[in-house]
């Protein structure tokens, strides 16, 4: 708390004088895995489908040029894709191993804080990159198939996976954004995964030591912000 009330009495005064917009911005995602075990990691030995997602949050928008500005921001981004594809299950009434259909959806939810770079191009485009920092939530997996399959498996309808992906995340969003008038502007960018996510448990070793599969995030955003305060105007 010491901290952040410091923090506030530093950024303050030089806010005050300072070129800058805050906004919020919404938008829907389509989030997906990458990386070469993403096959692997979703248990019907199938491609990853991207789902459509959301995210939503606010930002800051600060100017240190008239045609250069930094924006950080605090979002919150559902994330995941799904798996559909077959699995094997044992039928007990006729002592054969058949194949059911399953898909395997999965439902990530992180803090993300983007520090971005935006080169205005001209009074209305400009392009933008920066790191982004994400911090999980929650991770829960919806395991949609017949009853009698989620049995043979083992599986409930929804199951609580937080302990198999890593709790922080790094990603280079890349993009571009247009200004409308009235405050309103358009983003669309791609949110490249640069660390793997996926935890299983190595147990070559004896000890069941972490190990991470090559599985990153990858989302595509599109998103609709609109400008809450805008300090050039004062």
């Amino acid at each position: 708390m010491k901290r952040i009330i410091l923090l506030t009495i530093v950024l303050a005064p030089i806010l005050a004088f300072s070129q800058f917009r805050i906004g919020a911005r919404l938008g829907p995602s389509l989030a997906n895995f990458t990386g070469s075990e993403v096959k692997e990691w979703g248990e019907a030995n199938v491609d990853p489908t991207a789902q459509i997602k959301f995210h939503l949050g606010l930002y800051l928008d600060y100017y240190l040029l008239d045609n250069l500005s930094i924006q950080p921001g605090i979002f919150y981004s559902a994330k995941g894709p799904k798996y559909e594809g077959q699995t094997e299950i044992y039928d007990f009434q006729t002592n054969e191993i058949m194949m059911a259909d399953i898909t395997y959806k999965k439902k990530l939810g992180y803090i993300d804080i983007p520090v971005l770079v935006h080169f205005h191009i001209n009074g209305s485009i400009s392009v933008f990159a920066g790191p982004q920092f994400s911090f999980l939530l929650s991770a829960k997996v919806k395991n949609d198939a017949t009853q009698e399959v989620l049995d043979a498996l083992g599986l409930e309808e929804d199951e609580d996976v937080k302990d198999f992906y890593r709790g922080f995340d790094l990603a280079l969003p890349i993009g571009v954004a247009y200004e409308l008038a009235n405050g309103i502007n358009l983003q669309l960018g791609y949110d490249i995964g640069l660390i793997d996510i996926a935890k299983g448990y190595d147990y070559d070793g004896g000890d069941g030591n972490d190990k991470y599969y090559k599985v990153k995030n990858g989302v595509l955003k599109l998103s609709v912000g609109y400008v809450i305060k805008d300090n050039r105007d004062d």
